[in-house]
């Protein structure tokens, strides 16, 4: 609530901002009617002591089907993976504060009105001891709903930082030309896609479950090189089993048989990855034009 004091002349004072909270606990975080980008916090506010696991839900608005927020796709405070089901729900004190939702990955390309709640269980409780109301937010991948202010020949966007430039070189007869520059969007065509790869395969954060080792190869978790935003960050180690193995890999979610990891015929499809190669190997790759570099077919 908000009390401001009114003099008999009209003059307001400055407000003060009063909190009343209501219910057994809530969300905290997001706040309601938050447009998110990308990932926004998961934060849960309770006095109950009691209160101490939880996992969380949502829908894409009023009467839509209710599901659970993928473990895949959540993250503590620091970065680390987390798993949050109805069958194991994450302890609230390893949250670090609150977790990380990455939404886009959950929802993928097609954004809008999302609503999200959290389930909240006791230590020992086999069911839900509190359901906290639905926060409604936005989602929108690209920000372009997000204010907007004019800064010199273009405007930035106040949410994600992007300066755009926009010119009309020719309008005549009802037909123009014009030219189009995003400092964020230096491509137009680049979209977000869905995450395929499970947290573990992202991240390799515990152990060498989602790939496949042949018979060529041997693997192990290091924590010697890596990047992201888990901590400590690891990589897969490959080394030949032989000096004589010309095609030593990991594979990632099966090696052959088929499409892997849910991808369909016909669809486009786009992977990012990581590599540190020594200076010396002493290998001699039989196959040059995919020997000591990511590959995918």
């Amino acid at each position: 609530m908000t009390v401001q004091a009114k003099d008999s002349a009209g003059n307001l004072s400055n407000a003060n901002l009063y909190v009343f909270e209501a219910g057994a606990a809530a969300l905290a975080q997001p706040l309601p009617g938050a447009t998110i980008v990308k990932r926004t916090k998961l934060q849960i506010s309770t006095p109950v002591a009691g209160y101490t696991r939880a996992y969380f839900e949502y829908r894409r608005g009023p009467g839509g089907a209710t599901l659970p927020v993928p473990s895949a796709n959540l993250a503590s405070a620091t970065g680390a993976p987390i798993t949050a089901t109805a069958a194991s729900p994450v302890t609230l004190s390893s949250l670090g504060g609150y977790a990380i939702w990455n939404a886009t990955d959950t929802l993928g390309l097609v954004g809008g009105v999302v609503e999200v709640r959290a389930q909240i269980y006791t230590a020992t409780g086999g069911s839900p001891a509190y359901t906290t109301p639905w926060v409604r937010v936005s989602v929108d991948s690209s920000g372009d709903g997000a204010a907007s202010d004019d800064i010199g020949p273009g405007s930035v966007n106040l949410l994600t930082g992007d300066y755009a430039l926009s010119s009309t070189d020719s309008d005549e007869l009802g037909l123009s030309v014009s030219r189009a520059s995003s400092s964020r969007k230096p491509t137009d065509g680049y979209q977000p896609m869905g995450q395929l790869l499970t947290a573990n395969q992202q991240q390799v954060s515990t152990d060498l479950t989602g790939f496949t080792v042949p018979s060529t190869s041997s693997a192990a978790r290091s924590t010697a090189f890596g990047q992201g935003e888990v901590t400590p960050v690891a990589s897969l180690e490959i080394t030949p089993v032989t000096t004589t193995s010309n095609d030593t890999y990991v594979a990632v979610g099966g090696d052959g048989g088929g499409l892997r990891l849910g991808m369909v015929a016909g669809r486009t499809y786009r992977a990012t990855g990581w590599i540190y190669v020594p200076a010396s190997t002493g290998l001699v790759p039989a196959y040059a034009q995919r020997g000591l570099r990511i590959v995918g077919f």
